[in-house]
């Protein structure tokens, strides 16, 4: 049999003597790398509830049946009639303007019908950073969007590189670096991060603030429900400054091995189900240090043996 040893330590070193050998378990601080100045934070929104998270003014202005609505889990956007002029926008800003000093990600999905007109007046969804206010004239911003094709069953991604992309569920993105004040935009097919494709990036170092809206807009066409919609917006970010702290850790060591003699080492948080950690290994020296080191937040829960394997 092998030899248990706790994993609690009242000196840096424990040795018991076994048939097999002496499992000796170090105990000591580690430093493993963490996010200093502030914890995490994010804000998201699923809309399968109210849109309470939102300042709502401007959802549907001038034409209360049109603009976005919450319908399906989703944030739809309805245009009702068929016009020969530029109506029917909808705009939702999001209740705060993102800090300057915090490097984080935005991201909403996006879902468009594409339109059987062979026409350049598209029906679009936009994802903005604003950097004054959204609804000001000459209010300046930095903008990601999706619309319907001319080319058929495509999506036009537009941005600084406009390119076009097959289907009609695309993921819109913005991630900002508080290091380099720089916004960078991205797409991807829903679901398939794996195929992110950066399309610009703009240096907001001069902006005043950076405030995300979702906007809607069909140039002339009427949109139903179930057509274009946002979903799942989310905005994640994390102080920007790296730094170091300390968690408790042990390293188990051998003693009085027998070379050419193959052991297997066991864990266990219980002393009744043990499971081996890593592959069995050959002693190649009467003393040999374990290559890892567990981190343990209760040192009087952890167990380890020493086996000889066949």
């Amino acid at each position: 049999m092998g030899v248990l040893i706790p994993g609690t330590m009242k000196t840096p070193m424990q040795k018991t003597k076994a048939v097999c050998g002496i499992l000796a378990v170090t105990a000591g601080l580690m430093m493993h790398p963490h996010i200093c100045g502030g914890a995490s934070w994010e804000g998201t929104d699923d809309f399968s509830g109210s849109l309470a998270k939102w300042d709502t003014t401007y959802i549907h202005p001038g034409q209360p049946s049109d603009g976005f609505f919450l319908s399906g889990g989703h944030l739809q956007f309805i245009k009702t009639v068929t016009t020969t002029i530029y109506e029917g926008n909808g705009i939702l800003v999001w209740s705060n303007s993102l800090p300057f000093n915090t490097n984080w990600t935005l991201m909403v999905d996006t879902h468009l019908h594409p339109t059987p007109q062979l026409t350049d007046q598209d029906i679009i969804l936009d994802l903005f950073i604003f950097r004054t206010n959204p609804v000001s004239a000459g209010a300046g911003y930095f903008r990601i969007a999706v619309g319907t094709s001319p080319l058929g069953n495509t999506i036009a991604v537009d941005g600084p590189n406009p390119t076009n992309i097959l289907g009609t569920d695309v993921t819109l993105g913005m991630s900002y670096d508080s290091a380099s004040k720089q916004i960078t935009s991205f797409y991807f097919p829903t679901g398939s991060p794996s195929s992110l494709v950066t399309i610009g990036t703009t240096n907001v170092s001069a902006w005043s603030q950076m405030q995300p809206v979702l906007h809607g807009l069909s140039h002339y066409w009427a949109v139903g429900v179930g057509g274009v919609w946002f979903d799942n917006f989310g905005v994640h970010g994390e102080p920007s400054s790296a730094g170091v702290k300390y968690v408790k850790a042990i390293k188990p060591s051998f003693e009085f091995l027998k070379p050419g003699r193959t052991y297997q080492l066991q864990v266990s948080s219980n002393l009744n189900a043990w499971t081996n950690q890593g592959t069995p290994f050959v002693a190649t020296n009467f003393n040999m240090a374990y290559p890892q080191y567990w981190d343990v937040d209760n040192w009087g829960k952890l167990f380890f043996r020493l086996q000889a394997a066949p």
